[in-house]
């Protein structure tokens, strides 16, 4: 299943015009990997477990690439820093805890609303963000 999914990504980025080279095959496998969003140094750190050895900056620089070409989408998480996951297509938002910093992933409940707002104002919508803090199950229990 990882190989397939891999394929799959690797093929987008040649079809968005980067070549594949080992560096971004290793960022996308740490993505597909990864049940949620993550930050360059999450993914540097994951990357320097393995044999390939990784600059941060050619991380950076990658995940920019691959931000700016519609592959990954970057998200604010309210921390300051960026973190990127996976351009899959389905649209969702987050539920973040505010003690550990477990992150799952929302359905979106505000398409109807979208689809109003543009109805009534005539703007065309591009995008919308949401993030829901809460404090997860075994956070409350400590």
């Amino acid at each position: 299943m990882v190989r397939e999914k891999c394929e799959f990504w690797e093929k987008k980025l040649r079809e968005c015009g980067l070549r594949l080279t080992r560096q971004r095959k290793e960022i996308l496998r740490v993505l597909i990997k990864t049940n949620g969003p993550l930050n360059a140094r999450e993914i540097f750190s994951e990357l320097t477990s393995s044999e390939d050895f990784l600059e941060l900056s050619t991380v950076y620089r990658n995940l920019q690439a691959f931000s700016k070409r519609g592959l990954i989408r970057e998200i604010d998480l309210g921390t300051g820093e960026k973190y990127f996951e996976l351009n899959t297509g389905d649209h969702h938002h987050h539920l973040i805890c505010m003690g550990c910093g477990e992150v799952l992933p929302l359905g979106c409940p505000l398409r109807h609303l979208e689809k109003d707002l543009s109805r009534e104002t005539n703007y065309s919508i591009i995008d919308h963000r949401l993030n829901v803090y809460g404090v997860c199950p075994t956070c409350q229990e400590k």
